[in-house]
This record gives structure tokens, sequence and C-alpha cells, in this order.
């Protein structure tokens, strides 16, 4: 059994995920293109993903860095987006959506 389907079964049992799609921080704060394969889980799994918008980080620690520097870091918990019902093939959609509520800090649903 790989290592994302283990994941998958310890979602469907309850457990959380927190996990940052981009695979790596931004030197510019743009946010990057999502990869799929964490929200093809949740589908998997049958279990919502709820994005969280954190801005200002990249000034906390900077990209390249271990080091933490003093400031003040924004966190948003958005509503959860429902996957029960949802197909693989709708999973970059999903990823889409997600990025798409992050970088706006507007709630779905």
């Amino acid at each position: 059994m790989g290592t994302l389907t283990q994941v998958a079964q310890l979602m469907k049992r309850g457990h959380s995920l927190v996990a940052f799609p981009e695979g790596t921080r931004s030197r510019d704060g743009e946010i990057g293109r999502f990869k799929p394969g964490l929200f093809l889980m949740a589908v998997d799994a049958d279990v919502p993903v709820v994005p969280v918008s954190i801005s200002g980080s990249r000034h906390v620690m900077l990209k390249g860095r271990l080091m933490t520097c003093p400031g003040e870091v924004d966190v948003v918990i958005h509503n959860p987006i429902v996957t029960k019902d949802m197909t693989r093939k709708k999973v970059r959609a999903l990823a889409d959506l997600s990025r798409n509520v992050i970088k706006t800090k507007v709630s779905v649903g």
C-alpha cells in the first residue's frame, strides 16, 4: 500500500491532514498552482477540504531559511468544500477552487 493510500485511509477514519498543496514557499507572495495529489486523497476518502489562507508568513520565515523573524501573520479558516459524491475527474477543479478561495479570501458554501 502506497503512502497516499495510507493517508487516505487515515482520513477515512477521521484523522485530519494539514498540507500545503503548492509544495513550496513563495518568494514574492504569489500563490502557485496547487498540486492535485492532496485533493485526490480527499475525494478518495470522501472528506471535505478546508482551505486556510495564511498571509504574511513569508516575512516571518523567508524562503531558503529555517530561522524565523518576528512579525504578524493573518490566518483565515474558510468554509469546508464538500467532496462527497465528487469524482476523480473533478480533482483539478477542486484544487483550482481551493486555490481561488485562498487567494481571494472568500469562503464558499
